[in-house]
Formats: C-alpha cells, structure tokens, sequence
C-alpha cells in the first residue's frame, strides 16, 4: 500500500512538517481498521502522485498519533485537513470523490491570495457522510 508521493506523517515531523513547507499540505487522518480510510487510500495515492511538487499528500495514522488527532479534534474518520503556511485552513470529515478533491486542489492552487482560495467553499464538508 506504500505509494512513493505519500507521505507518512507522524506526531514528531508534523509540527516541522506544517511550519516549513511551502506547498499546500492535505493531511488524511485515518485508521487501519476504518473501511472508508481503505476505500480512500487510492485515492490519496493517485493524488499524491497527480499533484506531486504542488501540494505535499500525507496521511496520519491515529491509531499510533493519538495525540495530533486529539489535537485537532478528530472525531470521525476518515477526516481531512489542508494547510498552508503553518495554518489550517480547511476540514473535511468523511470520504469525497477523487474528483471533488481535484477540483478543491485545483481551485486551491489557481485562485486567489498567492494562488490560495481562502474562502469556505463547497469542500468544507464536517457534515454527515453521504453514502
């Protein structure tokens, strides 16, 4: 299941990891047990591999990183968080399309403020799944 884009992000690197990158990060939490997490992963996988050098794709094991989970009040899994510049600037709880995640990445990176669109738009989900 290793994808080589990937990144495994770990309660020790995340701090260094959200301080200095320069790219977007999109930070799936996640759990080997949860059977959206599985359904996910290859989505994040062909993500990180599709936007590679434009926003760095992770995920958190929250079994092993209780702490980072805690930290940002990770209640439902899967959840994802998107930083940049040291900041969280959107949450999503539940799985989404390989296609809506594009689409978000994209309009991340090609609208406003530095490339960033700031604003909440239709990704931000912390709703019920939609199944």
């Amino acid at each position: 299941m290793g994808s080589l884009h990937l990144e495994r992000i770990t309660e020790s690197s995340f701090d260094s990891l959200v301080d200095h990158c320069d790219e977007p990060i999109f930070l799936c939490f996640e759990a080997v047990w949860c059977f959206p997490c599985k359904m996910l992963a290859p989505i994040l996988e062909a993500l990180a591999t599709e936007y590679k050098g434009l926003v760095l794709v992770g995920s958190v094991d929250t079994e092993s990183n209780s702490n980072l989970a805690h930290r940002f009040s990770v209640s439902a899994l899967p959840t994802v968080l998107i930083f940049h510049r040291g900041k969280l600037i959107k949450t999503c709880q539940g799985s989404r399309s390989r296609r809506e995640y594009a689409r978000f990445l994209d309009s991340l990176l090609n609208e406003g403020n530095d490339g960033l669109r700031l604003s909440n738009g239709p990704f931000i989900a912390n709703s019920p799944l939609n199944y």
